[in-house]
C-alpha cells in the first residue's frame, strides 16, 4: 500500500511538473505574442527554411555616421516552437539599413526592431510576419540545414543531424584580389571535388596589396575599397562580398571567414574591431558561415582583443573558432590555439600545424601530434580541425625558392591524411597561386602562379578522393592511436605512420606515407578484421589479407612500396538483383531518367530520415547504366514479422539489369559494416511499395 501511494505521489509530482511547465510556456508565448503586437507591422513575407531572408528598412534621420552612430537590434520569435533568438542590422548605404537571417524551422515566425535611436520611426519599433516553408531542392546546405557541434563535442553535422566531414579550400585574399567570374570558376572547381567549406579573410591587405592603412585601403576587382575610414565601411565592397559567399552557399560550401577582429591589419583599436565585427556578423546572419575573430595571430597582447570579439560573436548563431598561427619551435601542441580551445565561446578549434619554412619534419610531425594533443587536452576532448598545412606549388615546387612556399602534391595529400588519422575532423587544403591569388609566388625568380594552374593541381582532385574514403565508413567514430603501429628501429618524421581505430573497436583506418609494411598491435580491435588497401594517388582498392584475428601483432603488406591507406574492418558484403516495377522491360529496367538521378542519395527525408553521406558521380554513372537509388536494410528477428531490429542501412544506386552498386567501391558486392551472420534485407524505394526477404539470408 505505501509503495502505490509513493508511486501515485510520484506520477502525480510529475504531472504536476508538466503542467507547471506547459504554463510557463504558454506565459511566454502569450507574451511575447503581446509584445510584437505592439509595435509597427510594416510587412508580411515568405521564406523558404535555412535559406536568405532580408528585410530592408529606411532611416527617417540623417546620421553622420550610420556605421558607427546606430545599433539596430531585431529580435525573431517563432509562434509554433517559440524559438526566440537576437540579432542585428547593419547599414547598408544612403539611409538603407537591413536585417538578415535563414529560419531553422517551418511555421510561423515574427520579427521586431528596436532602434538606439528611439525617434528613428523608420527603424525603431517595427514588425513583420514570415512564412517559414520546407525547401524542396538538393542543396545539402539548406535541406540539412545549418552547422552544428555533435553531442559529444568531437565532429560537426548538419542541423538534421547528417555527420559533415570539413574539407576546405584556403582562398585568403579572392574575395579582395579575384573577379566575380574567377571566384565562381573556383567554387565551381573545388564543389566538382567534394570541398565544402572555403576559407577567406574579409579584406587583408595581402593578396598583392601590401599598403595598410592610414594609407590606403584595399579596393576588390570592381575598384571599390573596403574602409571610408576606420570607423566607417564602404557598403558597395560588402555588398559585392555578399555575392561572393551567396554563390558559395548555392553550391553547397560554407564559408569560413577569419580575422574579425583585424579585417583589413593587425593591431586594429578594440573599438573599431567591435564595431565591424557587430555589423560584419549582421550582414553574414542569412548565410552559413563560420566566423573567426583571428587571422593567423599569435602575439599574447592580441589574446584579450580576440576573447572580446569572440564574447560578441557568440550570439550570432553562426559556429566560432579561432583561426591562430603557430609556433615554429617543437613544442607538444599549438599553444595559440590550446590558449582559445576552452572559451565559453568556442564551438571546436582551429589547429595551424603551419608551413614551418619547409621543414618537412616538423610539418608532418606537427600534423600526426598536434592534432592528438589538442583534441584531448584536458579537461574533455574536444573537437579540432587542421585548417592550414603546407600548401601545394604543383609543378612549381622544384622552382621556388622560398622553403613555406614550395609544398609539393604528395606534401599536401599526405598532411590531410595524417591530420584526419590524427584527430583531426576534416582538412583544409591550400594551394600556390589560389591562397595568395595576385602576388608573385616567388619574386626572387619573378614566379607568378596562374590561376588556372593553381586549381588544376592533382592534390587538389586527390582531396576528393580522401572524401570519398572516410564518406565510406563512419569517420566520425575513429579515434586516434598511434600507439598501436609497432616500428623497428627508428624513423623520420617523414615517414611515420597514422592510425586510427573506432571506439568500439570493430574497424580502423591508416596511412603510410612511404612504408613497404605497417606492423599493428591487433589486441586494439574487438574482432578479427579485413584489411582492403587503398590508393590515396589513383583512388583504387586493392583487397588485401581477410579474418586477420585481433590477438598480437600483425603485419600488413601493401600491394607495392609507397603511399598508402589501409582499412581494416569486418563488414559483410551483399549481392543482390533488385528489379523495380515501374521501369521493368523485358528482364532489364529503362534509365530514361539517368539523366535526372540525383549524385547525393535521397532517403535524407521522411520517412527514411537516413543520414548516409554516399554520393555519386559523373564518372560513376557514365560506367555504369543507372536506374535509381534504392535504400537497403538489415535486420535481425525470428520471422519477417518480428524482424524489427535494424542492425544497418546503405543507400545505392541500382544498374538496369538489377543489381544493385556500393557507390564507394563500385562493385556489385556492397559492404556492410557489421557481424557475419543472418538478416533479412529490406529494399525500399521512393515511389514503390518496400520489400522484404521472407526468410533471413547468410552474409559474409
Amino acid at each position: 500500500m505505501y509503495s502505490f501511494k509513493r508511486i501515485y505521489l510520484y506520477i502525480l509530482s510529475i504531472l504536476l511538473l508538466a503542467l507547471s511547465y506547459s504554463s510557463v510556456s504558454a506565459y511566454r508565448k502569450d507574451k511575447l505574442k503581446s509584445e510584437f503586437q505592439n509595435t509597427n507591422v510594416v510587412s508580411q513575407d515568405n521564406a523558404v527554411k535555412n535559406m536568405m531572408w532580408e528585410k530592408t528598412l529606411i532611416s527617417t534621420k540623417n546620421y553622420q555616421n550610420p556605421y558607427r552612430d546606430v545599433v539596430l537590434s531585431v529580435q525573431y520569435f517563432n509562434s509554433d516552437s517559440s524559438i526566440v533568438f537576437n540579432a542585428h542590422g547593419f547599414w547598408d548605404g544612403d539611409s538603407v539599413f537591413k536585417i538578415r537571417s535563414y529560419f531553422p524551422e517551418v511555421g510561423e515566425w515574427t520579427w521586431k526592431t528596436t532602434c538606439s535611436n528611439n525617434n528613428d520611426t523608420g527603424l525603431h519599433n517595427k514588425s513583420g510576419s514570415i512564412t517559414v516553408t520546407e525547401y524542396s531542392g538538393s542543396n545539402k546546405i539548406y535541406k540539412h540545414g545549418g552547422l552544428k557541434m555533435s553531442a559529444n563535442d568531437k565532429y560537426l553535422m548538419y542541423e538534421d543531424g547528417t555527420p559533415f566531414f570539413w574539407m576546405g579550400g584556403t582562398g585568403w585574399a579572392l574575395p579582395m584580389a579575384a573577379t566575380y567570374g574567377e571566384w565562381k570558376k573556383y567554387i565551381d572547381d573545388r564543389h566538382s571535388k567534394k570541398f565544402d567549406l572555403v576559407q577567406v579573410a574579409p579584406a587583408r591587405a595581402h593578396g598583392g596589396i601590401f599598403v595598410d592603412p592610414p594609407y590606403d585601403y584595399p579596393a576588390n576587382w570592381k575598384g571599390d575599397k573596403c574602409f571610408f575610414s576606420e570607423d566607417k565601411w564602404n557598403p558597395l565592397y560588402w555588398q559585392e562580398f555578399d555575392r561572393f559567399v551567396e554563390y558559395a552557399n548555392s553550391k553547397e560550401m560554407i564559408v569560413v571567414i577569419t580575422g574579425l577582429a583585424e579585417p583589413v591589419h593587425d593591431d586594429m583599436n578594440i573599438e573599431y574591431a567591435t564595431l565591424f565585427a557587430r555589423n560584419f556578423s549582421a550582414r553574414m546572419k542569412g548565410y552559413h558561415v563560420i566566423l573567426s575573430p583571428a587571422f593567423d595571430t599569435w602575439q599574447d597582447y592580441q589574446r584579450s582583443d580576440l576573447d572580446s570579439i569572440g564574447t560578441l560573436l557568440k550570439d550570432s548563431r553562426h559556429l566560432i573558432s579561432q583561426h591562430t598561427g603557430h609556433s615554429y619551435v617543437d613544442t607538444p601542441v599549438n599553444e595559440h590555439a590550446k590558449y582559445f580551445r576552452d572559451r565559453s565561446y568556442m564551438d571546436f578549434s582551429m589547429n595551424q600545424s603551419g608551413h614551418n619554412g619547409g621543414d618537412l619534419d616538423r610539418c608532418y610531425k606537427k600534423a600526426r601530434v598536434w592534432n592528438i594533443n589538442l583534441l584531448n587536452s584536458p579537461p574533455v576532448k574536444k573537437a579540432v580541425v587542421n585548417t592550414e598545412t603546407l600548401y601545394s606549388a604543383g609543378k612549381y615546387a622544384s622552382e621556388i625558392t622560398i622553403g613555406s612556399r614550395k609544398g609539393t602534391d604528395e606534401n599536401a595529400r599526405a598532411l590531410g591524411w595524417l591530420s584526419i588519422l590524427s584527430g583531426s575532423l576534416g582538412y583544409s587544403y591550400g594551394a600556390q597561386g589560389i591562397w595568395n591569388y595576385g602576388e608573385k609566388t616567388d619574386s626572387t625568380i619573378n614566379l607568378t602562379i596562374p590561376f588556372d594552374s593553381a586549381l588544376a593541381f592533382v592534390s587538389s582532385v586527390q582531396m576528393e578522393y580522401l572524401v570519398n574514403f572516410f564518406n565510406a565508413i563512419n569517420w566520425w567514430e575513429l579515434e586516434p592511436n598511434h600507439d598501436a603501429i609497432i616500428y623497428n628501429g627508428s624513423v623520420s618524421e617523414e615517414k611515420k605512420m597514422a592510425l586510427a581505430i573506432s571506439e568500439t573497436g570493430k574497424f580502423g583506418a591508416a596511412f603510410l606515407p612511404d612504408a613497404n609494411s605497417i606492423k599493428i598491435d591487433m589486441t586494439v580491435f574487438s574482432n578479427s578484421v579485413d584489411a582492403t588497401w587503398f590508393n590515396p594517388i589513383t583512388a583504387e582498392y586493392t583487397s588485401g589479407e581477410q579474418n586477420v584475428t585481433n590477438s598480437g601483432q600483425h603485419t600488413f603488406t601493401p600491394p607495392s612500396p609507397g603511399e598508402w591507406a589501409l582499412l581494416l574492418d569486418n563488414s559483410v558484403t551483399l549481392s543482390v538483383r533488385i528489379f523495380l516495377e515501374g521501369p521493368y522491360s523485358g528482364h532489364k529496367m529503362t534509365t530514361n531518367l539517368s539523366s535526372v538521378i540525383p549524385f547525393e542519395q535521397p532517403y535524407n527525408v521522411s520517412p527514411w530520415n537516413y543520414s548516409g553521406n554516399e554520393t555519386i558521380d559523373d564518372s560513376f554513372t557514365n560506367s555504369n547504366k543507372i536506374v535509381d537509388w534504392v535504400l537497403v536494410e538489415l535486420r535481425t528477428g525470428v520471422s519477417p514479422g518480428s524482424a524489427t531490429n535494424v542492425v544497418a542501412r546503405k543507400a545505392v544506386p541500382v544498374n538496369e539489369d538489377g543489381f544493385i552498386i556500393d557507390p564507394n567501391y563500385r562493385t556489385t558486392n556492397v559492404k556492410f559494416g557489421v557481424d557475419p551472420g543472418e538478416y533479412f534485407i529490406v529494399v525500399y524505394h521512393r515511389n514503390h511499395l518496400a520489400v522484404m526477404s521472407s526468410q533471413k539470408v547468410m552474409l559474409n
